[in-house]
């Protein structure tokens, strides 16, 4: 692997590279002296015969040296004619692989003990003369520095790797498929291969051939270089992620080269677990090629531009990727080291080596070059910017026809290719498969086109939904859909069908027809009256989570692997069987179709138990009942006890899942859910299996059982929720899923917090060990590559399904307390409408009496003092919570008298103190922003970017605790002391601080209210709608968001989390031009949670306290939405107030979202109210 990708530690996952046979080339070379200069070259030995059975050199020992015949002895039948060829197990390389009397955990295992063959000394060891111990300490240590130095080198080749690196197009990479790379005739069907720019022009000579000798890799290998190769695709999927496997916990060490530099000439040997030959010769400046033991093809270069270096590049053919490296050699504390300098995707990754031997002990064979295939006939073909490369399309050994060994192997490669294959699904630059059928066929890139790629990305389905919710229309392909729910229909069944577009298959042709349906009419009825299910007949009790334990697991990391679930270990549901049985016929293996029962009965039950949360079940329901659900699908690849499982993505945010019986895995939700199951296969035919929703706390049960009927194979799926169990029925129509298998990745140590032999819900032990069949693989990668996409998931979902009523609020709740919701609005009539609060005051203004569902109030004021406490109670209609039974008793009271006298003794504080300069716009500024359309998203501010005030801390911290999360009470200040300043600055416009001050002196304002979902840097939150006009909104650390006044004002502010406790703030009240500058810091006092709001006006400071009286906030969160482009028109990096440029990037979060819809709704109130304010306080 070294040769080419120079990792330092053989991928345990590559298959293994097949040894070449290039015995008889050895007896024709000419081998030129080595220079004066250059270091003893290894000597020429003459041939000491060839071992009949595996093809390799009888010579040498069986501890070390070039590879040779009694290195293998141990695997000798995996060695024939030169060549590495294991038999692995028919079902892949995942599957133990025995040698001789040695049985290997998996294929892979064998891999890596496999890939440092001929890497070792004639004594077994890595040293050598050079250097003795290349695993030292002092190699060790060197490394560390090197490394260091390395990240900061700007000397790298390709401009240091900034020039564009080409790669193929799709179309180029179909061109090649069938290419018979074997025959030195023929051009590439592609056209020539693009030289990468900036690559150095050939023509150096060196004198002293310095690379020539042993070389060890002693840092780096594949564990750093490998993660980015498979995220790029680099290689080919299949080989990506077949390398990657157990690379974090194998130790690797001992990946090789063995160089014979001859000038600009070069025989390299290296490990034989990625390339299926151990040695090539190159000349610098011309194309040779590898044959890959994934079955891939490679096409690469070597320049050598100086005495020390060594610039390449390498075409993997069957992805159309180019990849580009750099080699240097350099002496440091008296070792020679060559670093390697790969980059893939734009990142740049170093792998050390250590000279151990100048001898390379190993033999050179003649140069075979690829000029005229790879550069299609063409000399002096171009780079990709055009600019022609001094190059000759004619090979170095012409006019020799035939790459002998790729033919003498040609059978063996193919079926490699094969294996590795259905190990390993090979996927697109999308994630998912790739062919092209878009008619059927596992879930591919045409289908992910057809359906509007927009909506894929990661192997991830994440569908854009109208900006509104799931129940608006949306686009998607071209095409557009009633609502969300439509597009979702039409998705649950991609990937189900069969390569012509039908559900049928050899084994059922008609899965709808009227046979299946009598006979599944029959099933169903016998169904009802079977009592043999599992779990009892589900008559054993069944586990949930306690609100509690919910509770806890709120913003828990389900993508790291090491940690435990701080609920504690999930129970077993009692009854489950123990996982001891291994299938011996795999009778799950193939394609099942549904045709019974699908969303429509079960769902029903699912919605009124709130099974997977409301949001997710809601969102099923839909239009299940007067929309065809057929063809939702499994495809299963089942190994014994192991089962790779592709399912609908209507639900499942990935389409595929690989499991072993009796294990927990983990499944992230398209609503942004977590599910973490288990399937156990007790008998051949059957499987019981449980799910938890975490977000809910509910535990559903379910049997799969498989059986034969008349001519079919029916698989009867029994579901149990809230006590009542549906069916759904399976037919299968092909024994060939048509789909490929996965790596399994478990949970056990997370779903069972490390707790071996946990109990079931009865108590009784359960025999499971806490410890991932992956182990200590640390990261769900798929999930880290989509947390963010899965957080928008959640709170679209979420906010999509509030279930709102007619008058835009929430139907849920109750009249007493609770979020804000349609109860209590009822008694204000028609001054709510559209989710906004658009209070009919009396037409000469607020002073005057106004009317409100048949209640007459004294004033406007007197109103909306009534109005700002909706939303902040609890469901009883208190104010208290589990953290704080009476936020304004005694207790507290006591505490905050302390609380108010250290905080105006605290000279710590945000902006200096608050002695920063404040800004505030200019008159010409604010008349510049009257009358502009703050809905509009695309626009910019007239008056130019708002200045970030002085002393604004940079964002870019994520809070990994989410203290803010839960609902806090306010219980000192409230508007009396804070409005009292507000009217004197004029903050807020006159209009608006008049009205809010009112009767603020003789009537309780208590109840004053945040209700905060917290994940990492955004917040949802939920206030008085006595000043906001919309009861919540989602903001993101270090980004402006939008809030219109109840006076009709608009607000510009900006939150920022700089530690993990803190939160600071200024907002930008539009219409007067002021700013006001905030703290939040919470704190623990006594037993209460605090959160001390410091608000400057004016160059005054006043105080408000909250407590937090639950972490539950109670109250939903909905999509971010920014207006960065707006608040700081356009521009990056604007300004402070004192001229100093802020980090910032003048583009919304949610682009390219056009409009603040909720605006555009209510445009015409807003202007009344701003009106209707404005003449209460003239003068």
């Amino acid at each position: 692997v070294k040769e080419l990708s120079g990792n330092k530690v053989a991928s345990r996952l590559q298959v293994a590279r097949l040894r070449a046979a290039w015995n008889q080339a050895r007896t024709q070379v000419d081998s030129p002296a080595p220079s004066e200069a250059g270091a003893p070259a290894a000597a020429q030995t003459a041939q000491s015969g060839t071992c009949p059975k595996t093809g390799l050199e009888t010579a040498g020992h069986s501890k070390g040296g070039s590879l040779n015949a009694a290195q293998v002895a141990h695997i000798g039948d995996n060695f024939k004619g030169g060549l590495h060829k294991p038999k692995w197990d028919p079902e892949g390389l995942h599957r133990p692989h025995k040698v001789g009397d040695k049985t290997y955990e998996t294929g892979f295992h064998y891999l890596l003990e496999a890939h440092e063959l001929g890497g070792k000394n004639k004594d077994g060891g890595f040293g050598g003369p050079l250097l003795q111990d290349p695993y030292g300490d002092e190699i060790s240590q060197l490394c560390q520095t090197l490394v260091t130095e390395g990240q900061s080198d700007k000397t790298l080749c390709y401009n240091n790797f900034k020039d564009p690196c080409p790669q193929l197009t799709k179309r180029q990479v179909e061109l090649c498929k069938g290419f018979d790379y074997g025959d030195k005739t023929l051009k590439l069907p592609c056209g020539p291969l693009p030289w990468p720019a900036g690559c150095p022009e050939p023509g150096y000579k060196p004198k002293t051939d310095p690379l020539n000798g042993r070389w060890i890799t002693v840092s780096g290998g594949q564990k750093e270089f490998i993660k980015t190769a498979i995220a790029s695709g680099m290689l080919g999927a299949a080989e990506a992620h077949k390398i990657v496997a157990d690379t974090d916990h194998e130790q690797t060490g001992g990946m090789y080269l063995r160089i014979n530099q001859r000038c600009d000439t070069c025989t390299v040997d290296a490990s034989v677990a990625k390339y299926a030959r151990a040695k090539r010769t190159w000349r610098s400046g011309h194309y040779f090629y590898e044959p890959l033991v994934s079955g891939g093809n490679l096409l690469g270069v070597w320049v050598l531009p100086e005495e020390y270096r060594k610039i390449g590049f390498f075409w993997e053919m069957d992805s159309g990727k180019c990849f580009r490296i750099e080699r240097r050699a350099f002496e440091r504390n008296g070792h020679m080291i060559l670093r390697q300098s790969t980059e893939v995707a734009g990142k740049i990754s170093f792998v050390f080596y250590a000279k151990v031997s100048h001898d390379p002990e190993s033999a050179i064979i003649p140069v075979q070059s690829r000029d005229y295939t790879a550069l299609a006939g063409h000399d002096n073909a171009p780079d990709n910017l055009g600019k022609p490369y001094p190059c000759t399309a004619k090979d170095l050994d012409y006019p020799v026809k035939r790459d002998t060994w790729l033919e003498q192997n040609k059978i063996e490669m193919e079926k490699q290719r094969n294996m590795v294959g259905s190990a390993f699904a090979h996927c697109c630059d999308d994630g998912f498969e790739a062919h092209d059928n878009d008619k059927g066929g596992p879930v591919n890139a045409a289908h992910v086109a057809a359906l509007g790629k927009e909506h894929f990305e990661g192997g991830l389905h994440k569908p854009k939904f109208h900006e509104e919710g799931l129940h608006k229309p949306m686009q998607a392909g071209g095409k557009t859909y009633t609502t969300g729910f439509h597009y979702l229909l039409e998705a649950h069944e991609l990937g189900g069908k069969n390569p012509d577009g039908g559900y049928g298959g050899p084994l059922c042709t008609d899965p709808y027809g009227e046979e299946v349906v009598s006979m599944v009419n029959n099933l169903l009825a016998m169904s009802e009256l079977d009592k043999t299910l599992a779990f009892k007949n589900f008559t054993l009790p069944c586990p949930e989570l306690t609100k509690a334990q919910v509770d806890q697991c709120k913003g828990f990391d389900y993508g790291d692997k090491t940690l435990k679930l701080p609920c504690g270990p999930l129970p077993w549901p009692a009854g489950t069987p123990p996982p001891d049985y291994v299938p011996k016929t795999n009778p799950l293996t193939g394609r099942w179709i549904t045709v019974s029962g699908g969303q429509a009965a079960f769902i029903k039950e699912a919605v009124k138990s709130g099974m997977l949360g409301a949001a997710e079940s809601k969102k099923i329901l839909a239009d299940t009942d007067h929309e065809k659900t057929g063809g939702m699908y499994l495809r299963i690849n089942q190994f014994g006890n192991q089962c790779t499982v592709d399912a609908s993505i209507a639900k499942y945010a990935r389409a595929k899942r690989t499991w072993r019986s009796g294990h927990y895995f983990y499944e992230p939700l398209v609503s942004g859910g977590n599910l973490l199951g288990v399937w156990v296969l007790p008998e051949e035919y059957r499987k019981i299996g449980f799910f938890w929703e975490m977000n809910s706390g509910k535990c559903f049960r379910i049997e799969r059982r498989a059986y034969p009927v008349g001519p079919y194979m029916v698989l009867r799926q029994s579901t149990e929720v809230a006590g009542k169990i549906s069916f759904v029925f399976y037919v299968k129509v092909d024994n060939d899923p048509g789909s490929k298998p996965i790596p399994v990745q478990s949970r056990c140590y997370t779903g069972l917090a490390g707790v071996d032999n946990a109990p079931d819900n009865l108590g009784n032990p359960y025999p499971c060990t806490a410890k991932d069949l992956d182990y200590p693989k640390k990261r769900d990668t798929w999930l880290d590559t989509n947390k963010e996409a899965m957080e928008e998931q959640q709170g679209k979902v979420d906010v999509a399904f509030a279930n709102v009523c007619e008058k835009g609020f929430e139907v849920g709740g109750d009249h007493k307390g609770g979020p804000l919701n349609g109860k209590q609005i009822e008694k204000f009539g028609d001054n709510f409408k559209n989710g906004l609060h658009q209070p009919t005051f009396h037409e000469e203004g607020l002073h005057k009496p106004m009317q409100a569902g048949g209640k007459t109030y004294e004033s406007g004021f007197h109103y909306l003092l009534e109005c700002h406490e909706l939303g902040g109670k609890n469901a009883d209609g208190g104010y208290g919570g589990p953290l704080c039974k009476d936020p304004y008793g005694p207790e507290v009271s006591a505490l905050l008298e302390k609380l108010q006298q250290e905080a105006e003794a605290d000279r710590t504080l945000c902006y200096n103190n608050f002695c920063d300069p404040n800004p505030e716009l200019t008159p010409a500024q604010t008349a510049q922003c009257k009358g502009f359309d703050y809905g509009d998203k695309t626009k910019t501010l007239p008056c130019g970017p708002l200045p970030w005030p002085a002393g604004t801390p940079e964002p870019g911290n994520v809070p990994k605790t989410n203290p803010l999360h839960g609902r806090w009470i306010t219980v000192t200040g409230g508007q009396s002391a804070f409005i009292k300043e507000s009217i004197k600055a004029g903050m807020l416009g006159a209009a608006e601080a008049n009205k809010i001050q009112a009767d603020t002196d003789h009537e309780k304002t208590g109840g004053m209210y945040l209700r905060i979902n917290q994940f990492g840097d955004t917040c949802t939150v939920d206030a008085s709608v006595a000043k906001y006009a919309r009861a919540k909104r989602t903001w993101r650390s270090g980004h402006y968001f939008y809030e219109p006044l109840v006076s009709g004002g608009n607000l510009l502010g900006v939150w920022v989390l700089p530690e993990e406790y803190r939160k600071i703030g200024f907002f930008w009240e539009m219409n007067s031009g002021k700013c006001f500058r905030l703290e939040r810091r919470a704190f623990q006092a006594g037993a209460f949670t605090f959160l001390r709001q410091a608000t400057e006006v004016a160059g005054k400071v006043s105080f408000i306290f909250y407590v937090k009286v639950s972490n539950d906030p109670e109250s939903a969160p909905i999509p971010l939405q920014s207006r960065d482009y707006t608040a700081l028109a356009g521009r990056n990096n604007v300004c402070t107030n004192l001229g100093k440029p802020y980090p910032c990037t003048a583009k919304d979060l949610d682009y390219p979202k056009k409009r603040d819809t909720w605006l555009d709704k209510n445009k015409d109130q807003m202007a009344v109210q701003e009106k209707l304010v404005g003449q209460t306080f003239k003068g």
